[in-house]
């Protein structure tokens, strides 16, 4: 670092920005208690109803697996309702802790309360524990009428810090279920790290190498079930977490309701991303977007290839890509066009930058600079937009009888001499 001063600057107004956000944090802590006894558990209640509630800005809950959903006592009878398996890893308990903000999280992990009373609490009985801190997505009112919290923490190295846009695709339609609300997010406070965050708390990294959550708010236990073995779980959650996953905790617990007054003047949750594109009077069309050719093993020499329908350069066949949201990386936004147009996931890994493409079709009122990617699938596509797309092919990218016309970023690229399948092209810039 050139100048230490200025980075350490710079490194304290940035702890300063998490402290002082505005946006309701969800702390989780997983507890391996195998041998607690029954004062030693109403000990910790306790604590939490009486001491943590009475925290400013801080509303806790502390229950052991299923314990009191829909009449359960634990794990034995509420497995059974949702016919699921057991993947608690062996964490018994778990201690949920809702807090208004970043600096109320901070102030509640070094109180006294928690330092002392809690610790003091948990020394004799605990064997393991996992923290996780996430912002809170699902708005506040959720709480009033959902009943179950179940939550999964997920091991994805590959995705650190940041999220995968096909997995954020597939918790939209879990929230299309009846009676579910879903939010999927890696750790940390909104535009901040995990290092960061747990710097600006001044907390030790107890996450155990858990890299995401998938809270689920359910409004009741038939609702959990229905979700557990939806379509949108099992057929496209399962495969599309596949290419990340090493390791999974998966936990279920009753919700109650935050005290009324605990959260006000608060935002929550993210916005839509903001797309790069702008249409100004006159018919002109201009933005940042992505261009992505997708190639498949099972279909040497070709490259995915769609009709377009009712946009900019309709009738002309393009590769899958789109306008770049806010704060994406063009390998995030290629792989959520890619999913969200052709239903192909777990593409971030493999997506390469090849190219730039400063792409201008004056006639159309068209100017885009597009990052040009290239990823490898052995799935098929499917037509998931069929009001923006004819339908995905596989074209041979050397064939003379290559479709046209062509999308002006594709026609420039191809016309630029770019070839997919030549070892070692050099990066370009059109």
């Amino acid at each position: 670092v050139k100048y230490p001063m200025a980075a350490a600057v710079q490194a304290t107004t940035a702890m300063a920005a998490i402290l002082t956000g505005t946006h309701p944090i969800q702390h989780t802590v997983f507890f391996k208690f195998p041998e607690i006894d029954a004062a030693g558990y109403a000990n910790l209640k306790s604590i939490v109803s009486e001491k943590f509630n009475a925290l400013d800005g801080i509303w806790a809950q502390f229950y052991a697996y299923g314990e009191d959903i829909e009449g359960a006592t634990g794990m034995a009878d509420f497995l059974p309702v949702i016919e699921w398996p057991d993947k608690t890893n062996d964490f018994t308990h778990c201690l949920f802790v809702l807090c208004r903000d970043a600096a109320s999280l901070k102030g509640y992990l070094h109180s006294d309360e928690h330092k002392k009373d809690w610790f003091g609490g948990v020394g004799p009985y605990i064997k393991g524990i996992v923290v996780f801190d996430a912002e809170l997505v699902q708005p506040i009112e959720e709480f009033n009428t959902a009943t179950i919290q179940h939550t999964v923490l997920f091991k994805f190295p590959a995705l650190v810090d940041r999220s995968a846009p096909e997995l954020d695709n597939i918790v939209a339609k879990f929230n299309e279920l009846p009676g579910i609300v879903a939010s999927f997010r890696p750790h940390g406070m909104r535009g901040a790290t995990k290092d960061e965050t747990l710097s600006a708390l001044e907390w030790p990294d107890k996450t155990g190498e858990y890299t995401h959550v998938l809270y689920v708010m359910c409004d009741d236990a038939a609702a959990l079930k229905n979700y557990l073995h939806s379509d949108e779980h099992k057929v496209l959650w399962f495969p599309a977490v596949k290419p990340y996953i090493q390791g999974i905790l998966v936990f279920d617990t009753v919700l109650e309701n935050p005290a009324p007054g605990t959260f006000t003047n608060y935002t929550c949750g993210p916005a839509v991303l903001p797309e790069f594109k702008i249409r100004p009077e006159g018919g002109y069309s201009m933005g940042v977007g992505t261009a992505v050719f997708v190639t498949n093993p099972n279909h040497p020499g070709c490259v995915m290839l769609g009709k377009r329908i009712g946009s900019d350069g309709s009738g002309t066949y393009a590769l899958p890509g789109g306008h770049l949201g806010f704060g994406e990386t063009p390998e995030q936004c290629g792989a959520r066009e890619v999913f969200e147009e052709g239903a192909l996931g777990g593409l971030v890994p493999s997506m390469k930058r090849v190219g730039v493409v400063n792409a201008v079709d004056a006639a159309s009122g068209y100017h885009y600079v597009c990052w040009v990617l290239l990823c490898e699938t052995t799935d098929e596509p499917t037509n998931a937009e069929p009001s923006k797309n004819e339908g995905w092919e596989w074209q041979p990218w050397e064939s003379d009888d290559f479709p046209t016309p062509l999308f002006t970023v594709l026609k420039i690229v191809r016309d630029g001499g770019y070839n997919p399948f030549a070892e070692g092209s050099p990066f370009f810039a059109f």
